[in-house]
């Protein structure tokens, strides 16, 4: 779940966590990439600060660091309980529903 925090840059593999800022982040390779996405971009044209925009597919430029993060890390332990039931039909995945609160 851990890894669902970490970006990492699409040209080189550096590793990176954004504290605060928006959502363009440029490596120190150069390449630059949308924080919110992890896709590659060119520019400030990803992005939008418009509501309407945003629900037609472009990416916000700024978003709150806790929610993203709480977003991102809830989805992989989503992952990770469905794995687990997978694996061991018989497990009790409750307790682990419970850890994530």
């Amino acid at each position: 779940m851990t890894a669902a925090l970490i970006r990492n840059c699409y040209h080189c593999g550096s590793k990176f966590v954004r504290e605060d800022g928006c959502n363009k982040m440029i490596c120190l390779c150069g390449a630059m990439m949308c924080y919110f996405c992890r896709k590659s971009i060119s520019g400030y044209s990803h992005f939008s600060d418009k509501e309407e925009e945003i629900m037609a597919g472009k990416c916000p430029l700024w978003t709150e660091n806790k929610k993203l993060h709480t977003e991102a890390v809830n989805l992989e332990a989503e992952k990770a309980i469905e794995e687990i039931k997978r694996k061991n039909p018989k497990c009790d995945t409750e307790m682990y529903k419970k850890l994530k609160k």
